[in-house]
């Protein structure tokens, strides 16, 4: 009991300052429980939501679906619930804020699982077993520090546990298997024998982010001095030149020495030298970097500064690197694409090596570190929403929608076709029928300069077919811009037909071989740009077909992230094929030859 209570203590502090838990502590005692007589100790909450689980303990599903309840909070844009939280002696009370209406009485006895999120101080979740066998998860929102109310939890635990020796008066009782039902407060849940629990006892395990061996708690931000990080491996730009005079101003000479030594003999992508001096760190990694005006060159030298530094860490079996923000300083890169690929590679080889890595940041660097806080809570959220089949984020009066299906069985009023895409177009043309199809070939023979032919829907089960003229291309900036082209003239369409849905296939994502990360952040940004100036009353979906779960994941990413335009004055560039007339509306102009 003795060992399960000290672990307890230990996991609570790595959630909470030690100085907080000093002053929380107490003696375990009776005179300790006149706190938890009567209403109880209270803790003002909000209910993230709650969940039926298959088991009634295990840290990985309690936290899976702890961000899973989180990301269909922010999916519905719903405001949590404001509860209070009676602890008592008997139960935990879940009590509503506004009406008082209790919610919940909750028997201690019955509650077998406490966790703390990981990324989160101010959550935690805990997993009650009702009366019918089920074991029903609740995820909650703190006020204060949530290990301050697990404090609280564990001390209503302890005391329970000690009214049931006094109960008894013989200690032995601790070494029992099985706890008689007439305890004071059937502590089977609460003994944590420690020769093996028996069903259904009480187990706190709130977890550190240093020993989660999940991939997204493995990755982290932290504002901070590389210098002074006490981790396996520093990684170091040796081409910037301010840090590189820095690590060797806290090295010293030993280091300097070193890396001249080792970059005339060594001509590997990595140097590697013991660190030294004032550092931290066992190793010091340094690599060469330049930055590039392409983003997709960018993007590939990004990841192969991340992959090679972590690759050559797990060879020397390192278990936690850190790197540095390169780019976001003097060479002033886009610290969005920055941020964002440095962040995926580091998961993807995290994935399938042990090594956890930290990104840190200099504290005056407010933007950096919130953009790098934003792509890693970006990929919670995707590998939650990624067991989910649809997706959607409220814009305004409309709607977007993704889901992985096929686009052809879309109930909607339009669905749209590229017509670069031969293989979907036929598809599209076959399931809709004969009519469909002599429909499109007469427009396109009356018009093959057309941007865009709308063809009745046949035997689909939308109302109108829109086949849009659309080439990808391997310039970053043509490609971006046309696909803002492509959004406005479905739109306009849609608006034209006084339609309320419409359908997208993510074009250019297939066999095309275009940048994901440009068409996809594209696409979802003008959508919501049109929603929100339009004030459109419009639900948009994006379908992807089931197999593409990378371009699902991107889509759910870039739809769930907060949108930067919001409440910012946003210059909306019309493509190059339309103007705006005196009446408000866009019209199509052929361009001059």
């Amino acid at each position: 009991m003795s060992e399960t209570l000290a672990l307890i203590s230990r996991t609570l502090s790595s959630s909470s300052n030690e100085g907080e838990l000093k002053d929380s502590a107490t003696t375990t005692n009776s005179s300790n429980s006149k706190k938890f007589e009567g209403d109880g100790l209270p803790f003002k909450c909000k209910l993230i939501g709650t969940e039926y689980l298959s088991v009634d303990r295990d840290e990985k599903v309690c936290l899976d679906s702890m961000f899973k309840l989180k990301a269909v909070v922010k999916t519905r844009g719903e405001h949590k619930q404001r509860v209070q939280l009676n602890l008592t002696m008997s139960a935990l009370k879940v009590i509503d804020e506004a009406t008082e209406a209790q919610i919940a009485i909750q028997e201690i006895e019955r509650i077998s699982f406490v966790v703390i999120d990981p990324r989160d101080t101010r959550a935690f979740g805990y997993i009650y077993n009702t009366s019918d066998g089920c074991h029903q998860f609740w995820a909650i929102k703190t006020e204060r520090a949530a290990a301050t109310t697990v404090f609280a939890l564990k001390e209503l635990f302890e005391l329970a546990f000690e009214q049931y020796i006094n109960s008894n008066k013989a200690k032995e009782a601790t070494k029992e298997t099985r706890v008689p039902s007439s305890s004071v407060s059937t502590v089977k849940q609460v003994a944590a024998i420690e020769e093996a629990p028996p069903q259904g006892a009480l187990v706190f395990s709130p977890p550190s982010p240093q020993t989660d061996t999940n991939t997204h708690q493995s990755i982290n931000v932290r504002k901070g001095d590389l210098t002074t990080e006490q981790t396996d491996v520093i990684v170091v730009c040796s081409s910037s030149q301010y840090l590189l005079e820095n690590i060797f101003k806290v090295g010293g000479d030993a280091v300097m020495t070193s890396y001249n030594n080792e970059s005339k003999l060594n001509s590997s992508t990595v140097t590697a030298v013991v660190a030294g001096g004032r550092l931290l760190s066992k190793k010091v990694y340094f690599l060469s970097w330049r930055p590039n005006t392409n983003e997709t060159l960018l993007c590939e030298s990004l990841k192969k500064f991340v992959s090679n530094a972590i690759e050559k860490a797990t060879t020397e079996n390192y278990q936690s690197i850190a790197f540095p923000a390169i780019g976001c300083g003097r060479f002033d890169c886009s610290i969005s694409l920055v941020a964002k690929t440095l962040v995926e590679e580091a998961h993807r080889l995290v994935a399938t090596n042990a090594i956890s890595v930290s990104f840190i940041i200099q504290p005056d660097k407010e933007n950096i570190f919130h953009e790098f806080q934003k792509q890693i809570d970006s990929l919670e959220q995707v590998q939650q929403v990624s067991e989910i089949s649809t997706v959607s984020m409220s814009i305004g009066k409309g709607m977007v929608v993704v889901e992985k299906g096929n686009i052809i069985s879309q109930k909607v009023d339009a669905i749209v076709v590229s017509s670069s895409s031969e293989i979907l177009k036929q598809v599209i043309v076959k399931a809709a029928g004969l009519e469909v199809k002599a429909a499109y070939e007469s427009e396109y023979k009356h018009n093959p300069n057309s941007i865009l032919i709308s063809t009745i829907s046949g035997q689909l089960c939308c109302k109108r077919i829109f086949f849009l003229k659309w080439q990808p291309n391997a310039n970053d900036s043509i490609l971006r811009q046309s696909v803002v082209d492509f959004i406005w003239n479905v739109i306009q369409h849609v608006v034209a037909y006084n339609y309320e849905s419409v359908a997208f296939p993510a074009i250019g994502c297939g066999k095309h071989g275009c940048s994901i990360d440009i068409v996809v952040k594209t696409m979802v940004k003008e959508i919501k740009k049109h929603l929100e100036m339009r004030n459109l009353s419009l639900q948009v979906k994006f379908v992807i077909q089931p197999e593409q779960q990378n371009v699902y994941d991107e889509f759910c990413k870039q739809v769930l992230i907060s949108d930067e335009v919001h409440g910012k004055s946003v210059e909306h560039k019309l493509p190059a094929t339309w103007k705006q007339s005196t009446d408000n509306r866009l019209r199509l102009r052929p361009r001059p030859l």
